[in-house]
């Protein structure tokens, strides 16, 4: 009897853990694809982007040509990423797909605007940027330079680049529109109009150094390339678009090229 007692006690116990077991490994297995459907359905936050690619992309981020953060832009998470933050009706299959429809910064460019223009509509607001965007690419060109045995070529780019904003056919009817360019003379025009555009862009270009070098400062070199793609993707895609130096970049990032310093 004691023998057939440990017997059935060994069974039970047997039964129970089998019956305990079974479960829990389904239980387990159904977590798995639940958190996995969750991770699908929702958005990632900008930390785990970070993570996400941190873990893609382990080289220096601005080696060479800055091709590494190019390479990033066009990561198919980072770009689901852009859609869900920008609300995107199609999402991005391209970077450049995303700067084409990102809107420009209003609050960037208004305070500026209302100098000139007692209601500024969105029309001027991206007009502006239009002109602040050429200027910026003009500039960056005329930053590489200093690198480049060819100067004078360079130099004639930038001109050719900058005159080119200013014929763009929208931007002359802007101008006349707004200013009466017709009418004014054409140093007074340089003078009270094109040179405080010219200065609203060097503040644009200081405004975004430091917050780069701040990124820098925090995460470094390295981490802070990727929070800048994740915080400010128009600014990434403006980097990639001006600059193809690395050391010419940094140099931007740290004030070198502007004509009193970034942070005065």
């Amino acid at each position: 009897m004691k023998t057939l007692f440990l017997f059935y006690c060994v069974v039970f116990v047997l039964l129970t853990l089998v019956s305990c077991n079974e479960p829990v490994t389904l239980t387990r297995e159904i977590n798995v694809v639940e958190i996995e459907q969750e991770q699908i359905s929702r958005q990632l936050t900008p930390k785990e982007m970070f993570s996400k690619l941190r873990g893609l992309f382990r080289t220096p981020m601005l080696s060479g040509n800055l091709q590494k953060l190019q390479d990033l832009t066009e990561n198919e998470s980072y770009l689901d990423f852009l859609s869900q933050e920008y609300l995107a009706e199609v999402p991005f299959q391209t970077f450049d797909a995303f700067l084409e429809t990102a809107p420009p910064d209003s609050q960037r460019y208004l305070p500026f605007l209302k100098k000139f223009i007692e209601h500024p509509t969105v029309e001027d607001i991206t007009i502006l940027h239009q002109i602040t965007h050429g200027y910026r690419n003009a500039n960056a060109t005329q930053h590489h330079i200093l690198n480049d045995p060819n100067a004078v070529a360079l130099l004639h780019t930038v001109l050719k680049k900058k005159t080119a904003v200013m014929e763009d056919k929208k931007v002359q009817k802007w101008f006349e529109r707004h200013f009466q360019v017709q009418e004014i003379p054409v140093l007074e025009f340089l003078k009270t109009i094109i040179l405080p555009i010219e200065n609203f862009v060097i503040e644009t270009e200081k405004e975004d150094a430091r917050r780069i070098q701040d990124l820098f400062n925090e995460h470094g070199t390295d981490d802070g390339t990727i929070w800048l793609a994740i915080e400010e993707p128009v600014l990434t895609g403006e980097i990639i678009n001006n600059f193809t130096d690395t050391e010419v970049f940094l140099a931007w990032v740290n004030g070198d090229f502007f004509p009193i310093g970034p942070w005065k």
